[in-house]
């Protein structure tokens, strides 16, 4: 069993749902209009084991050690409404040996308010304020061994040089493609964090 937390429109869920077999993948999302665009891609899918359920702002509303792999996607499709809970209770519904991947859009701290509208308008409403080391931090204090941390930044670059081709969004260009505070690999990063909840 897989939790996909704040599963957007179910893209993430359902690319896992068609590896996993008779395994069953639980999406939880918190924005309404998302949840439910995910319920009707499910109606035309039925033969891929997911199911979608709306989230709760402070928990996860399932029992402890409940999955086997717990997902959550931001730097693929970030939610446009975040919940409350952090990795903690994250471990808490893992099992025992369960594995938990997060992947995530970094900054060492927050960006002043020009250059946050400027990532905005060109699709880069959502950034964790942290580093690699506070991930890696929290996901041992949550319980989790193994945990390593993989920098995704030159992998999303290209995708980056593409979109910000355009004239429009020629301020967001400079900031994340030059060698300033805030460009990819120095300001911002994407990273992909995973660990094994301890037995």
């Amino acid at each position: 069993r897989i939790l996909v937390l704040c599963s957007a429109t179910g893209e993430v869920a359902f690319r896992i749902g068609e590896r996993v077999g008779d395994g069953e993948v639980v999406g939880l999302e918190l924005a309404d209009d998302m949840f439910e665009a995910s319920v009707e891609a499910l109606a035309v899918r039925p033969e891929v084991t997911v199911r979608f359920e709306g989230a709760l702002m402070d928990r996860i509303p399932f029992p402890d050690g409940s999955f086997d792999g717990v997902v959550s996607e931001f730097v693929v499709y970030p939610t446009s409404q975040a919940t409350d809970f952090g990795q903690p209770e994250m471990a808490r519904v893992l099992r025992p040996g369960g594995a938990m991947t997060i992947t995530d859009v970094i900054v060492p701290a927050e960006p002043p308010p020009e250059v946050r509208a400027e990532l905005s308008a060109a699709g880069l409403d959502y950034l964790c304020v942290a580093t690699p080391d506070d991930f890696r931090r929290w996901l041992e204090e949550a319980g989790l061994t193994d945990v390593e941390v993989l920098d995704l930044t030159d992998v999303v670059r290209p995708v980056w040089e593409r979109r910000l081709s355009e004239p429009s969004v020629t301020q967001a260009a400079r900031h994340l493609l030059d060698s300033g505070p805030w460009s990819l690999g120095h300001g911002l990063r994407y990273i992909r964090v995973r660990g094994t909840k301890a037995i």
